[in-house]
């Protein structure tokens, strides 16, 4: 994860990031296939960088 995003390349890419663990898991036909787990973890690490940008401009 680039941390010089924009608000708008950052929820691009974790749209995208998505996308990609929906169709991970349909072809690995479970949640917990470890490369299922570490995108997810991915996912979450951008979750988390968004949730954290909100909340330094609420502040």
């Amino acid at each position: 994860m680039q941390s010089y995003q924009t608000e708008d390349e950052l929820h691009t890419d974790a749209e995208n990031l998505r996308k990609k663990l929906v169709e991970l898991v349909c072809k690995e036909g479970t949640f917990s296939s470890l490369a299922v787990l570490e995108m997810s973890q991915q996912l979450d690490e951008y979750i988390v960088h968004m949730q954290k940008r909100i909340k330094s401009y609420k502040h």
